[in-house]
């Protein structure tokens, strides 16, 4: 069975080698989605130890490739002209989120490979939390308030399913001086099945090396 994601994958592939590549074509957010696939297959394979040899090797050496040139910082340089901001797409790590925005309030959408599991089935609560704070974050940065979490808590309603179309909604819900409180929820689109609130509090704005001042913070006080 050719996972969806996978699939997806692939399809792109051939796109590219065959000079059908679509205009909006980004070779890094390519690499990065690669790897997350890569990641749940060796999460989950089950070929015999030669094999897994031969790939740790080739996995090596593709990583001695790849750092032959590496920026200073985990955030990606931002094109000129671009306005600054954190981009999920550029870690491997994190989980693959499409956003967009409706009026006031940030939409995500995500499907979570079997990687990001933890009961089976379903996504490991840490995996939400992480997500939760991601989206925290950009939802701030999007109105105007970047800022870093201060408090995180999560209230886990049900099981979230992976495999399955989710839905992550985020908003402003109060502002006071530098202090922002803001819930996100998730779930399959009219279901949610786990709800955070967040206590954030605003920072200067990254620089060009995409550095945040943490002294910026100064603590929660207002």
């Amino acid at each position: 069975m050719v996972h969806r994601a996978d699939a997806e994958h692939q399809r792109r592939e051939r796109d590219v080698l065959s000079g059908d590549a679509p205009a909006d074509f980004d070779p890094h957010a390519e690499l990065v989605g690669a790897l997350r696939v890569l990641a749940d297959a060796a999460t989950r394979t089950l070929v015999g130890p030669e094999r897994m040899r031969a790939a740790a090797l080739t996995a090596r050496a593709l990583a001695a490739d790849l750092a032959a040139e590496l920026h200073p910082t985990p955030w990606r340089p931002l094109p000129p002209g671009a306005a600054a901001t954190f981009s999920q797409h550029a870690n491997p790590l994190l989980p693959e989120l499409a956003v967009d925005w409706a009026g006031e309030r940030l939409v995500g959408r995500a499907r979570l490979l079997p990687s990001y599991g933890g009961p089976p089935g379903l996504v490991h609560g840490g995996i939400l939390a992480l997500m939760f704070d991601q989206v925290l974050g950009m939802l701030l940065h999007g109105v105007g308030r970047p800022s870093l979490t201060a408090n995180l808590s999560v209230d886990y309603l049900a099981g979230t399913p992976l495999e399955t179309d989710l839905e992550l909604v985020g908003e402003v819900t109060e502002t006071a001086g530098r202090r922002s409180t803001a819930v996100v929820t998730i779930g399959p689109p009219g279901t949610v099945t786990a709800r955070a609130t967040g206590t954030m509090v605003t920072v200067r704005p990254v620089g060009p090396d995409g550095r945040v001042s943490m002294s910026a913070a100064g603590g929660v006080s207002t």
